[in-house]
Formats: C-alpha cells, sequence, structure tokens
C-alpha cells in the first residue's frame, strides 16, 4: 500500500488485502468486546447473588442461592456460573426462548475466550458487538422484573 510506512502491519499490502486484514481486525475486536460485555454481565450476576446471601433475606433466591454455595463447600469458586444462572432461572419469570439465548451467548463467550479451536456449535453466526449488548440488557430487564433490586449492590 502506498500509503503505508515500513515496519506497518499494512505496508506492502494491496488495497484488497488491507480491505481483508481490516475486515479481520473488525470481526476480532467486535469478539473482544462482545466478551467484555458478557465478562461483565457473568459480573453483575456473581455480585448479585454474594450480596443476597450475605444481606439474608430469605426468599426463594436466597434459598437456591444457599443450597448451591453449600453444595461447593461454601467455596464460590467451586461454582460454576451456569449452575449459579440456573438458581436465578428456576424462580423467575423469564422465558424459556429468553433463557436459551442467553445460554446461546454464554457457549460463544466460551468460544472466543477459548481460542475458538472448534466449530460454535450454536447452529447462528457469531453475534456482533450490538446484539451482545441487546441480549444481555434484556435478560438483565428481566431479572430486574422479577426482583426489582437486581442487581443488589
Amino acid at each position: 500500500m502506498a500509503g503505508a510506512r515500513p515496519g506497518s502491519l499494512f505496508y506492502g499490502l494491496s488495497v484488497s488485502e488491507l480491505e481483508i486484514r481490516l475486515r479481520e481486525d473488525r470481526t476480532e475486536l467486535d469478539h473482544w468486546a462482545a466478551m467484555v460485555m458478557m465478562a461483565s454481565f457473568e459480573a453483575m450476576v456473581w455480585t448479585d447473588a454474594k450480596n443476597r446471601l450475605d444481606k439474608r433475606n430469605k426468599d426463594s433466591l436466597w434459598h437456591l442461592i444457599r443450597e448451591i454455595y453449600q453444595q461447593a463447600e461454601q467455596n464460590w469458586r467451586k461454582v460454576r456460573f451456569v449452575d449459579l444462572l440456573d438458581q436465578y432461572h428456576q424462580c423467575s419469570s423469564i422465558s424459556v426462548e429468553r433463557k436459551q439465548t442467553l445460554r446461546r451467548l454464554l457457549d460463544f463467550r466460551h468460544w472466543i475466550a477459548h481460542g475458538r479451536h472448534w466449530t460454535l456449535k450454536t447452529g447462528h453466526k457469531p453475534l456482533g458487538p450490538g446484539e451482545v449488548l441487546q441480549i444481555l440488557e434484556d435478560h438483565r430487564d428481566a431479572l430486574r422484573s422479577d426482583w426489582g433490586d437486581f442487581p443488589l449492590a
């Protein structure tokens, strides 16, 4: 490429090669943005669960969180996120479709985080950051409709 300086990642690329490279870089950036948003959602749920357990408002969700925590020998590191999320889903009014959408999103996150060394089995193309954000916000709002104080800080 005429405008790139020697030593640049783009030096010597034709216009078509540059376009391919930029498209690949954009896809990679989109994947990382999606992963960061999903990690933030996961942290929000973990924090909510820990705070609910500490506050001891003994509702149905508190009992489910306590149960999974005790099964893990009172060690949060032994609790899998999907198992914790299942506890929330067990006593929520969230639709099965919304739960499945979030589960596919978590599979997508796992695929991104672990190097994409296998075929993504969700049956869907990878999602862009806008789609990921919408799914996570919808899920957060659905949890909030069941527990008005979600996420409990």
